[in-house]
C-alpha cells in the first residue's frame, strides 16, 4: 500500500496501519466550531433516539428479529481482515484456518494502484472467499463533491462482480481519519451510493463505520433526512479499552448488550435495509509489540488473554444471534494479528490455532 500524501496536521502511522492522533489543537478546535450546526443536530438526534432504542434492546422479539444461532450457518460468522502489503503467504493462512469470509482495504488514495488491489481480491475470489472490500478515505477529498465523485466511479467500476460488499468510510467518528461532522460523512456515503447503483448495483453498502462504543455518532448517521440507505450496519466495534468482553462499560454494557443496542438502533432505522450487523474490525493490542500495538502498552494483553478473549467476542456475538459477520483485524500484524510477521518471518501466535478450532466446531 502506497502510504497517503496527507499534508499536515494528517500523517500515517505505517506501524500501526492507522492515521497519526492529530496533535494540532488549534486545528481540530477550528474544524469542530465549523461543525457545530452538526455537531447540535447529532446530540439532539441521539437523545431522542438512544432511550428508546435501548428500551428496545432489552424487549423480546425485536421487530425484524434475526434468526436464533442454532438456525444459521455459524461459519459466516467468522470473517478476517487481510492485507496486499502482507503478501501472498496469507492464501495460505486463509486456507488453513478455513476461512470464507475475507476483508480488504482499497485506501482511496492509492487507486493509482488500483488493479494491485485487484488482482489480490481477484485471488481470494479464485479460491471461493466472499470478499468485503473496506473504503478507507482520503482526507484529502473528503468534502469535495467532484474529488469523492471521481473517486466512486473508479472503485466501483473495478469492484463490479469481485466482492459482495463495501464498507463505505472507516472510523468516521476519528477525526484522524478526516471527518469531523456526521453530515460530512453521509456527504461522503451519497457520492458511493450513486456510484454503486450506477456502476456496481449487486454489492451490499454498509456502514456508518463507527469506531468503539459511541452510538449517538450512529444515531446521527441513521436518522437523517438523506436519501440514501445502509444494505447493513457495520461497525468497528472494539471492547479492549474494557478487557474481557464480559466486563462493563458504565456498569451496563459488556459486549452482548453493546450488539443488542446496536441492532435495535439499526432495526428501527427507516435507512436500514437489513438490520443483521457487519462487526469489521476488532481486536486487542498485545503486550511487547511496541511501535505496532495501536495504544499505549497499559491497554495491551498477553498473547495467551488476547486468545481468550477473541474467543469469548465470537461467543458473545454468535449468542446473540444479530451479527452476521466479525472480522477479526486482521490476519498478520505484528501488534494486534493472529501472525506475527516481525524478523522477515511468520510466527503463528496460540491465538491462530484457536480461531481454527472455533471455525472448524462451528455447525
Amino acid at each position: 500500500m502506497t502510504l497517503p500524501s496527507f499534508s499536515r496536521p494528517f500523517e500515517w502511522d505505517e506501524f500501526s496501519d492507522q492515521p497519526k492522533i492529530i496533535l494540532d489543537k488549534a486545528f481540530k478546535r477550528r474544524r469542530r466550531l465549523q461543525c457545530w450546526p452538526d455537531l447540535l443536530k447529532m446530540y439532539c438526534t441521539a437523545s431522542m433516539v438512544l432511550p428508546i432504542s435501548l428500551v428496545a434492546a432489552g424487549i423480546q422479539p425485536i421487530s425484524r428479529a434475526p434468526q436464533p444461532p442454532n438456525k444459521r450457518n455459524l461459519k459466516k460468522i467468522f470473517g478476517m481482515g487481510v492485507s496486499l502489503e502482507r503478501g501472498k503467504a496469507q492464501f495460505d493462512l486463509i486456507a488453513e484456518l478455513g476461512v470464507m469470509e475475507v476483508l480488504v482495504r482499497l485506501p482511496l488514495w492509492d487507486l493509482e494502484n488500483l488493479s494491485a488491489y485487484l488482482r489480490f481480491i481477484e485471488g481470494w475470489r479464485d479460491r471461493g472467499c466472499n470478499v468485503m472490500v473496506n473504503l478507507l478515505q482520503d482526507v484529502q477529498t473528503v468534502g469535495h463533491k467532484s474529488g469523492l465523485e471521481h473517486q466512486a466511479r473508479e472503485a466501483f467500476s473495478a469492484l463490479r462482480g469481485l466482492v459482495s460488499r463495501a464498507q463505505v468510510g472507516n472510523a468516521i467518528n476519528r477525526a484522524k481519519w478526516g471527518f469531523y461532522s456526521v453530515a460530512e460523512y453521509l456527504d461522503f456515503y451519497e457520492a458511493f451510493q450513486s456510484a454503486r447503483d450506477i456502476y456496481a448495483p449487486g454489492v451490499e453498502l454498509c456502514g456508518p463505520a463507527v469506531i468503539d462504543f459511541e452510538y449517538h455518532y450512529t444515531a446521527r448517521a441513521l436518522f437523517n433526512g438523506r436519501a440514501i440507505q445502509f444494505d447493513r450496519v457495520s461497525a468497528l466495534l472494539y471492547v479492549d479499552r474494557c478487557g474481557h468482553p464480559s466486563s462493563r462499560q458504565f456498569g451496563i454494557f459488556d459486549t452482548a448488550r453493546k450488539i443488542r443496542f446496536l441492532y435495535a438502533l439499526s432495526a428501527m432505522s427507516p435507512k436500514v435495509i437489513n438490520p443483521g450487523l457487519i462487526v469489521t474490525e476488532v481486536n486487542w493490542p498485545l503486550m511487547g509489540t511496541a511501535p505496532y500495538a495501536p495504544t499505549s502498552e497499559a491497554e495491551c494483553v498477553s498473547e495467551s488473554d488476547y486468545t481468550d478473549f477473541m474467543a469469548s467476542y465470537y461467543h458473545a456475538g454468535i449468542a446473540t444471534g444479530m451479527v452476521e459477520t466479525i472480522y477479526w483485524h486482521q490476519l498478520v500484524a505484528p501488534g494486534y494479528g493472529l501472525v506475527d510477521n516481525r524478523g522477515g518471518r511468520l510466527r503463528k501466535r496460540q491465538a491462530f490455532d484457536r480461531y481454527k478450532s472455533m471455525l472448524l466446531n462451528a455447525s
